[in-house]
């Protein structure tokens, strides 16, 4: 087994375990799913694993798969995934095209001048895919809900 695929299974079983960890001491995370259903299935360089958030109660596998997910996730490369695992992406936009979106990660932003205006200039790199696999479509907000994706947002929403 590589270094990295290590790192991604030690960070993956991470994730899972926080989460139960979170539901019981977090009242806004608890209130937030009391009516929250959604089953979640992740893919990166072979490694899998699911979720599953029913009513406010919290279900995982690691290795494993689920039939009929909702939603099906699926990292670009395992770097990025790391990155994404650790808490290390800044922000990030979405694409979304029929029945799945895809996020990317702002690697770098600078301001440039073109004909006296200040313009924005974003280099983004792609990180994950996500499709329905079931009959329910959810905007890609909905992963805001889930703690990793919250603390990015939360982070890119406050003022530097």
């Amino acid at each position: 087994m590589t270094d990295q695929k290590t790192e991604l299974e030690t960070y993956f079983k991470k994730m899972f375990e926080d989460i139960d960890e979170l539901l019981k001491t977090d009242e806004v995370l608890q209130k937030d799913w009391k009516d929250f259903n959604m089953s979640l299935q992740w893919y990166v360089n072979g490694i899998k694993g699911y979720q599953i958030f029913e009513n406010g109660k919290y279900t995982h596998e690691f290795g494993e798969e689920i039939e009929k997910a909702d939603l099906t996730v699926k990292f670009a490369d395992g770097e990025i995934a790391i990155r994404f695992l650790e808490g290390n992406l800044d922000s990030y936009s979405y694409i979304y095209y029929k029945r799945k979106f895809k996020l990317y990660s702002t690697e770098k932003e600078e301001f440039i001048e073109i004909d006296s205006r200040r313009i924005r200039k974003r280099q983004v790199r792609h990180f994950l895919t996500a499709y329905y696999t079931n009959q329910k479509v959810y905007h890609p907000s909905v992963l805001t809900r889930l703690p990793l994706f919250r603390e990015i947002a939360v982070r890119h929403a406050e003022p530097r």
